[in-house]
């Protein structure tokens, strides 16, 4: 499936985002998608949240980078960071919307998030790859804002 992602819990056993909403998770047992957990306690805006890139542990969390798209025409692409608790796989919080570079269409395809930084790899206009790097303190101070911790 195109918008499954996956992540290592804090136990570190290997899970699969089947939807943001309600939020299932489940594992893999071969190729079947077995023990499916349901959690409707996610922003009801997340039933048009697709998944993009695989879990990055932060601390007690795990990031996903995500995204909506506004079917026009071109159609545009908008991007959120959801984070879930490491060890529940719970729903924390998510950040702002945002866009990498303001082309319509930027899909994903890398999170890694370290002290200082944050890499994201993307696509724009599905012609070319880019890269971001954000100052950690970016992403933290703009993306996150107060009211949404």
């Amino acid at each position: 499936e195109k918008n499954w992602v996956m992540c290592h819990n804090s136990a570190g056993d290997m899970r699969v985002v089947y939807d943001w909403s309600p939020l299932t998770i489940g594992r893999l047992d071969g190729s079947k998608l077995v023990d499916l957990e349901k959690d409707t306690a996610v922003p009801a805006f997340f039933r048009d949240v697709r998944g993009s890139t695989n879990g990055c542990r932060v601390g007690g969390d795990i990031w996903f980078l995500c995204h909506l798209v506004h079917h026009s025409s071109p159609r545009h692409y908008y991007h959120i960071i959801v984070v879930l608790d490491a060890q529940t796989l719970k729903y924390v919080r998510h950040s702002v919307m945002f866009k990498f570079h303001g082309d319509p269409i930027e899909y994903a395809l890398g999170l890694v998030v370290e002290p200082e930084r944050v890499l994201i790899s993307y696509s724009r206009n599905d012609a070319s790859s880019a890269l971001l790097e954000l100052p950690r303190a970016t992403v933290d101070n703009e993306l996150f804002p107060k009211a949404n911790a």
